[in-house]
């Protein structure tokens, strides 16, 4: 398998993609094909374009509940640390994960210039979507962290009934000078199914200053919840460990098939 993974530089996309940078993706996807230790590496076809995904099975073989994950910008499907324990703990709490390569751009650019690659995702979206629902996944969630939590929020307002649920993690509010429909107190307005919006007291300035503008961008979801998560130091194992038990308490409250306790 890790032979032909070496050879994705040449199948991922084709030279008319919008404007995901070809060559980044090709990177992740040898890195990922040499170093995943857990979890099944698959290609997802978008309008016939090809893209990484990681597969991470349940030990319950009747599992029927998935969580599609987005990383942040400058990642990939397996990203340490806090992707990657997503991906292979919550599959312990009866949630299969299905992480996904999201667009990139070029190193050095910012949240703005990501902009132009959202509608390049809502087809990777469709993708995952319909290969959980070809494995009879019935209750589909989406987690995203940073970008990828935007990213999340975008990809519910386009398809909507798709998903159950949305986790963001240290979901950025973006420049207001850019369109609405990208806004994230807009998306925030829009959206009607469950959101669990997770920051830290040691997050990003930006996102910890508007904490209080996207709770009351919320304000109409009654399934709509802030936690401000307090760590002792930054990037502590423990930081992350904390976060992906939030998250699958969380969709355990949700009651999905009676979830265990």
């Amino acid at each position: 398998m890790r032979g032909k993974l070496l050879l994705w530089g040449a199948l991922l996309l084709p030279a008319n993609s919008l404007a995901t940078d070809i060559e980044r993706e090709a990177e992740y996807a040898r890195f990922v094909g040499e170093q995943l230790e857990s979890g099944e590496v698959i290609r997802l076809d978008a309008e016939n374009k090809k893209f990484l995904a990681i597969y991470t099975e349940t030990p319950q073989p009747d599992n029927t509940n998935a969580a599609i994950l987005l990383h942040d910008k400058d990642g990939y499907p397996d990203q340490k640390p806090l992707i990657h324990s997503l991906r292979t703990t919550l599959p312990h709490h009866q949630w299969a994960t299905l992480s996904v390569q999201v667009p990139v751009r070029e190193k050095g650019a910012h949240n703005n210039d990501y902009i132009s690659l959202f509608p390049e995702l809502i087809s990777r979206l469709k993708a995952a979507n319909e290969y959980l629902k070809d494995k009879k996944i019935e209750n589909i969630v989406l987690i995203g962290h940073g970008l990828g939590a935007l990213m999340a929020l975008y990809g519910e307002t386009k398809l909507k009934d798709q998903f159950k649920a949305i986790v963001a993690i240290s979901l950025p509010v973006m420049d207001e000078t850019i369109q609405l429909e990208y806004q994230t107190v807009e998306l925030l307005k829009k959206i009607e199914i469950p959101v669990l919006d997770i920051y830290g007291g040691l997050d990003r300035p930006e996102i910890i200053i508007t904490a209080n503008k996207r709770r009351l961008a919320a304000k109409e979801n009654k399934g709509y919840r802030q936690d401000r998560l307090e760590f002792e130091k930054t990037h502590s194992p423990d930081d992350e460990k904390l976060i992906v038990k939030r998250a699958y308490s969380w969709l355990r409250r949700q009651n999905y098939n009676n979830l265990e306790q």
